[in-house]
């Protein structure tokens, strides 16, 4: 549960940026959320299926991956709300 609780805080983030970029582009905001949602849910797939594949192989440095994951996407976040 706190797991579910720290990425969904990051992509929250993550998506409030992308959100207000798209508002700034002057895009749809329809197409932007099903955007959005798309990709994160397709990437949040692709990362789950992706660790368990690699786990048994690289457990020792996936140790750190779920911090390091979480610490970029909030960064992202931030990145793209600074208009970077």
């Amino acid at each position: 549960m706190r797991e579910a609780l720290i990425i969904s805080s990051a992509l929250s983030i993550n998506n409030i940026g992308l959100g207000f970029v798209g508002g700034i582009a002057g895009l749809n905001y329809l197409a932007v959320g099903l955007s959005v949602a798309s990709f994160s849910v397709l990437l949040l797939w692709l990362g789950g299926w992706f660790s368990r594949a690699l786990a048994p192989r690289t457990a020792r440095i996936l140790g750190y991956a779920t911090l390091d994951g979480n610490i970029l996407l909030i960064a992202i976040g931030v990145l793209m709300m600074a208009g970077v």
